[in-house]
């Protein structure tokens, strides 16, 4: 199942044979207490109410049913050294902002336990540079000189540091 409130989206996943709801009410109207598994890729930066959502999310889970939801980082490594920064990542469609302890307040009040919060970065060192030389992002592009290498330890590096661009965080309905 899932849930999409584009009306667009939600008419051609019903096409494929989906069952889609335009909204957590309504699937925990006819599925509540019955889901094996929620993933939300996201999403929880642009809802109205983080709690509110997260709180749907553990009702429509049974009782042991996990979750997992990613949202940017607060703490994103660019925020603390590319000046203009703040530009991209601040935009009017995110009403919040999550770092470690505010997604982890925000889930433990909800009544989720936390099975695990770790950090996801998915871009290379070439993004990184040419924020800082071109103040824009490149995505996946690669610069002449960087290997897949250099890129994988600079995403370990700030994974463990806790300065990647996602938190990923898997909670467990009690």
């Amino acid at each position: 199942i899932g849930v999409e409130p584009s009306l667009e989206l939600r008419e051609f996943l019903q096409n494929e044979g989906r069952t889609i709801y335009h909204d957590l009410k309504s699937a925990i109207e006819e599925r509540g207490g019955e889901v094996d598994w929620v993933i939300s890729s996201q999403v929880i930066e642009h809802v109205e109410a983080p709690k509110n959502f997260l709180n749907e999310i553990r009702q429509l889970l049974k009782p042991g049913g996990e979750a997992m939801i990613s949202t940017p980082n607060r703490n994103d490594i660019l925020m603390a050294i590319v000046p203009d920064f703040e530009k991209f990542f601040f935009r009017a469609q995110h009403r919040w902002y999550f770092d470690k302890a505010s997604l982890e307040n925000c889930v433990q009040h909800a009544g989720f336990d936390i099975v695990e919060l770790k950090f996801i970065h998915r871009y290379g060192v070439s993004n990184f540079l040419n924020w800082l030389e071109k103040d824009v992002p490149d995505g996946i592009v690669r610069n002449v000189g960087i290997s897949s290498r250099v890129d994988d330890l600079w995403a370990k590096y700030l994974q463990v540091t806790e300065q990647a661009d996602n938190i990923f965080c898997h909670l467990k309905r009690p």
